[in-house]
């Protein structure tokens, strides 16, 4: 998706985005924070994936799907080395 400053990384790309808290090891996620900042931001497919629980973002277990994202690195003209979201895509309901 965008060319980042990630210094092991050449881009990023994020086609799905939201998860589900699984463990206690899911409780301090950047992730869920990030998230609801986006959405605070007015970034549409993050609307939703978050709500507020004791003053911090929750996942919702909700899980978006970005269809324009998922060909963008068929648009790439030279390799790359891609971070891809750290969202758990094996989880059920993930697109």
């Amino acid at each position: 998706m965008a060319d980042t400053s990630i210094e092991w990384t050449d881009a990023t790309w994020n086609p799905v985005a939201g998860c589900t808290i699984a463990t206690a090891g899911c409780t301090n996620c950047y992730a869920m924070r990030m998230a609801a900042r986006l959405e605070a931001m007015g970034v549409e497919k993050y609307n939703g994936l978050t709500r507020k629980s004791g003053g911090r973002a929750k996942w919702t277990g909700r899980i978006a799907l970005d269809q324009a994202a998922l060909d963008v690195p068929m648009t790439w003209k030279k390799p790359r080395r891609v971070f891809v979201n750290s969202g758990l895509r094996s989880r059920s309901g993930a697109p």
